[in-house]
């Protein structure tokens, strides 16, 4: 009986570790997911940070009030289209 209750416990430690070392994989492989989902958020961020500052930039440099409505819908076409190359 000693040696079946010492192979019980041989079994259940073996699959413990299993079990163990599959959650620690599955943690690692959502980690790697979170790290590629905050990298692309930071990029997209970014671009849109500096597609308002150029337009920003554009409206302070201009002469009349033309020269404002068109970069502005410039701006507007072109957020649009991004929006609808996404999609």
């Amino acid at each position: 009986m000693s040696k079946e209750v010492n192979a019980l416990g041989q079994s259940y430690q073996t699959l413990s570790r299993n079990g163990f070392d599959a959650t620690l994989h599955s943690f690692g492989e959502v980690n790697k997911g979170f790290q590629v989902l905050a990298a692309e958020v930071a990029d997209y961020s970014k671009r849109v940070f500096d597609d308002g500052m150029h337009a920003w930039e554009q409206l302070l440099g201009v002469k009349c009030f033309d020269q404002a409505i068109k970069i502005h819908s410039e701006y507007a076409s072109a957020k649009g289209a991004q929006r609808n190359a996404s999609s």
